[in-house]
């Protein structure tokens, strides 16, 4: 039996890979999603907004505190409007 535990998460932990990830998990969304209906636009957290976006959570909150990015404070929590971050992620 081959265990290849070891050498899948030292795969995992390089930073290629990690954006390799992102950009696939951010593709097959963005492939899912297809255009919003109109009215079917919602708030998303940063995780989320991440994902669409092809970029880190901490990036998404650098760039709405940034004001580059818009978003909504619901307490001391961003939210990000969906249609929004859509209009902005890369092709």
């Amino acid at each position: 039996m081959i265990d290849l535990t070891d050498d899948l998460t030292a795969a995992l932990a390089s930073p290629k890979v990690q954006e390799e990830i992102r950009r696939t998990v951010a593709n097959a969304l963005r492939a899912e999603l297809g255009p919003l209906p109109a009215g079917a636009d919602r708030l998303v957290d940063a995780d989320e907004a991440a994902t669409v976006l092809g970029m880190t959570p901490m990036a998404v909150r650098k760039a709405a505190t940034r004001g580059t990015l818009p978003a909504e404070r619901l307490g001391r929590r961003l939210r990000f409007r969906l249609s929004e971050l859509l209009k902005r992620r890369s092709p």
